[in-house]
């Protein structure tokens, strides 16, 4: 079987660099314009639903559509005992949580943040959080938590996240997550996230 790398960005600057980058690879390496939340379907048609498969998606803020994370977790239901591995920046710090900061509450920001979330869970802990009854800290753990339990709703056996921290002062600034249903990939991915 042939081993590709289907890429997506909707950026014309970034696709090019992406192209320029992966031109060595040929045509194991396909790039396509346009946002993932709408190419997602037409992408999945592309990949072979027996094929072992591995999806990374890395949103600039909060652009990665709830939507396109089941959609990848439904693509070889039935069809496979694995579904597709993911692994998701959550932009905690670099991203969302600014939408939903004290000096922006606005229901523009809430929706976006919605349509990322696998529910309105996260609406408490925004409350929560604007009227100060926990601190940042404590709302980044729960909006983590929350999206962990929606993976673990569409079925995935394992669920891991690592925060990832600005060297210089060791904040924050966001987390990747990893859904699995095989215990190579997770041992991989615990590996790889004790090494980080």
């Amino acid at each position: 079987a042939a081993e590709r790398v289907l890429l997506c960005e909707q950026h014309d600057e970034l696709r090019a660099a992406l192209e320029e980058r992966t031109r060595p690879y040929g045509d194991r390496a396909q790039v396509s314009a346009g946002d993932i939340n709408e190419e997602i379907h037409q992408l999945l048609e592309r990949v072979p639903r027996r094929a072992p498969t591995f999806a990374f998606l890395d949103p600039e803020g909060a652009d990665v559509a709830w939507s396109t994370v089941r959609a990848l977790a439904d693509h070889k239901r039935n069809h496979h005992r694995f579904k597709i591995e993911q692994l998701i920046l959550f932009p905690t710090d670099t991203g969302f949580m600014r939408l939903l900061s004290r000096d922006q509450l606005s229901a523009e920001g809430a929706g976006r943040v919605r349509r990322m979330m696998p529910d309105g869970r996260f609406r408490q802990v925004w409350a929560d959080r604007g009227s100060g009854r926990i601190s940042p800290a404590v709302a980044r753990a729960r909006y983590v938590e929350i999206y962990e339990g929606g993976l673990r709703e569409l079925g995935y056996e394992t669920v891991l996240s690592r925060a990832i921290r600005r060297g210089e002062d060791n904040r924050i600034m966001y987390y990747l997550v990893f859904a699995t249903d095989n215990q190579a990939g997770k041992n991989i991915m615990q590996s790889f996230f004790s090494q980080v």
